[in-house]
């Protein structure tokens, strides 16, 4: 097998390219009066698979039902089809709202973006996610 070394990591000339996120995508951001916290499964996100993303949703760290609320993702640097996808996401009670990403289809630094509505108009929130190749 010929072996490659670029500045990203090592390229196989036969084989499949895997990649895995840099760490626990557990995260936690603030808007106006709310606090979201956003988590993923698997923790740690895979080249060529895709993960369920959670949103807890708090207001005066009380969990916030009723909201609309839907993600996309993307990579900021690197144009695809899928970019402006929204994926609505479901209400589970007590804050928490959950839905299924597309295939993350590369390697890189994602960004998921939630977007969510309470009542009190659409807030945006955006997740950095590293997908690095092994």
């Amino acid at each position: 097998m010929r072996v490659q070394r670029t500045t990203t990591g090592v390229v196989f000339g036969v084989g499949m390219l895997v990649a895995c996120s840099s760490g626990d995508n557990n995260q936690t951001r603030q808007v106006d009066d709310y606090s979201v916290t956003l988590t993923t499964e698997p923790s740690k996100l895979e080249v060529g698979k895709d993960a369920r993303v959670t949103a807890h949703i708090a207001r005066d760290h009380q969990g916030v039902q009723h909201c609309r609320a839907s993600f996309r993702q993307y990579i900021p640097t690197h144009r695809m089809t899928t970019d402006h996808v929204r994926h609505d996401m479901e209400e589970l009670g007590q804050g928490t709202y959950r839905g299924d990403s597309s295939e993350f289809a590369i390697g890189g630094d994602w960004e998921l973006e939630l977007r969510f509505n309470c009542g009190h108009g659409v807030k945006t929130l955006v997740f950095p996610v590293n997908l690095q190749w092994m």
